[in-house]
């Protein structure tokens, strides 16, 4: 019978609630982190799977969210890399 390795050690990630909540709901989008803001671009806003070009950050030390109304994404996507 083989070895069986123990579960890796090092850092974990902890889900927390208490953040503000997106301004949309939004589904396959790409994120980012930029200077510890969380950048959101595009995916999908509803179910008919047509993807936004919208712009999205959030600041978590002021909680807050904000529309990059002048940096949408020049084509609208869904499932890309960032």
């Amino acid at each position: 019978m083989p070895d069986v390795e123990p579960p890796p050690t090092g850092n974990t990630i902890t889900w927390a609630t208490n953040g503000k909540s997106s301004p949309i709901a939004r589904s396959e989008a790409m994120t980012a982190t930029v200077d510890g803001k969380m950048y959101v671009l595009g995916g999908y806003t509803d179910s008919t799977f047509t993807p936004t070009k919208r712009v999205d950050v959030f600041d978590p030390v002021a909680n807050t969210w904000t529309r990059l109304i002048n940096a949408d994404m020049p084509v609208a996507l869904s499932h890309a890399g960032c």
